[in-house]
């Protein structure tokens, strides 16, 4: 296979393959290259270094909460939308539908195996208490938007084609994820009474069961999604809003509102991280009837899922899918999949809670995933090398 040069001068990494990589796989791990590695811990270091400036920016007033609840409705209603629409879309028009459609049942199957080693590791009564609750939705649900995002753009974004096709896979992974997260995940994060739906303050008056399921489910991210999948496989909508076959700028500035999505969601993360604590009232779970949290075991728990039975149990599951035909030869999609597998709890816990009104719960969950995303970087940053090592999406010239 040739191989194009990603830039002059020295040897740089190469583009291998959208869809191919090698034809064969040692069975022994190969010594990861300098390369992959340094792209991975670029990756994490670039996700720190925005997450400190934003906290440094709530330290001094920059950000504050009511601005940080007005970003949180902003991201999940427009900045989010915008990007997986045209990401999708310009996915499935370039003839690549089909590729993604296991995304959304690997969503599924990576937090179902989330919510079962939780249990194996607290017990079957976990949920009975919020604390237990709390841990089972931090390990089921990982970052699945911002961080894979990020990620893609760091290694990935002197390749075109090959970034256009990872956010994609990270928007149909996304499609699977965020119907489970806003129902299942609000539901085990809303321990001590029912949830509003997304976007709606918390006390307002509750609708039906079907109605509420709606609001949930037909989300803006899945509106998205499917406004994406729709636009890109229909010939006439495609002709009319995928460049270069329109002329129309309705494409172009959905791109220019998604490619705010990144930056404003670790906004709202960062901000979240610096409020100031909750009160000791509202802190005290076992008051409502709930044991006292254990706070050292629980993020033991969460990250021994997250970054290492998680990993471990996805990736036996994947390559025993390849070996039996399960799933066509991909590298890039297993290399989303792993890396959805890795990635550190959702922040969108602490998105869903601002937009319900419920700041004091989302800066405790916040303090959680501070100490749960300081830790991430390191195994992070290695399941990656080995992953681009394995995959052979990058080689060495």
């Amino acid at each position: 296979m040739r191989r194009r040069s990603v830039g002059g001068g020295r040897a740089q990494p190469r583009l291998h393959s959208l869809r191919g990589g090698t034809a064969t796989a040692s069975l022994a791990l190969p010594a990861l290259q300098p390369e992959v590695v340094k792209s991975s811990l670029k990756a994490v270091s670039e996700l720190l270094t925005c997450c400190g400036l934003g906290v440094l920016a709530t330290k001094v007033g920059l950000l504050d909460a009511p601005t940080t609840r007005s970003l949180a409705k902003c991201v999940y209603n427009v900045f989010l939308p915008a990007m997986l629409t045209t990401s999708v879309a310009s996915t499935v028009a370039a003839g690549a539908g089909w590729s993604l459609c296991p995304l959304p049942l690997a969503a599924w199957l990576q937090v179902v195996l989330g919510l079962v080693l939780a249990a194996a590791l607290l017990g079957p009564r976990m949920l009975d208490t919020p604390a237990g609750r709390d841990v089972a939705a931090l390990s089921s649900f990982g970052n699945s938007g911002v961080l894979p995002l990020i990620f893609a753009d760091c290694l990935f974004r002197h390749h075109p084609a090959l970034h256009a096709r990872a956010n994609a896979l990270v928007a149909m992974f996304l499609l699977g994820w965020s119907p489970l997260f806003w129902t299942l995940g609000f539901s085990l994060l809303s321990a001590r009474a029912s949830p509003a739906p997304p976007g709606e303050p918390a006390g307002a008056p509750q609708d039906g069961f079907w109605v509420t399921l709606r609001r949930r489910v037909l989300t803006p991210p899945i509106i998205g999604c499917l406004a994406g999948i729709a636009v890109g496989a229909l010939p006439p909508l495609r002709a009319l809003f995928v460049p270069p076959a329109t002329l129309l700028p309705f494409h172009r500035c959905l791109e220019i509102f998604g490619k705010a999505y990144s930056p404003a969601a670790l906004l709202v993360l960062a901000s979240s991280l610096a409020m100031p604590p909750p009160s000791a009232a509202a802190d005290d779970d076992h008051a409502h009837g709930g044991a006292p949290p254990r706070p050292v075991r629980d993020l033991g728990v969460v990250m021994l899922v997250r970054f290492l039975l998680l990993p471990l149990s996805f990736g036996g599951l994947l390559t025993l899918s390849g070996r039996a035909g399960l799933l066509p030869h991909d590298p890039l999609r297993d290399f989303i999949l792993t890396m959805q597998a890795t990635m550190p709890s959702a922040q969108n816990a602490v998105l869903a809670l601002q937009v319900a009104g419920e700041p004091t719960r989302a800066t405790r969950m916040a303090r959680m995933l501070l100490v749960i995303y300081l830790a991430a970087a390191l195994p992070v940053a290695l399941v990656l090398s080995v992953a681009l090592q394995s995959s052979g999406l990058l080689a060495a010239a």
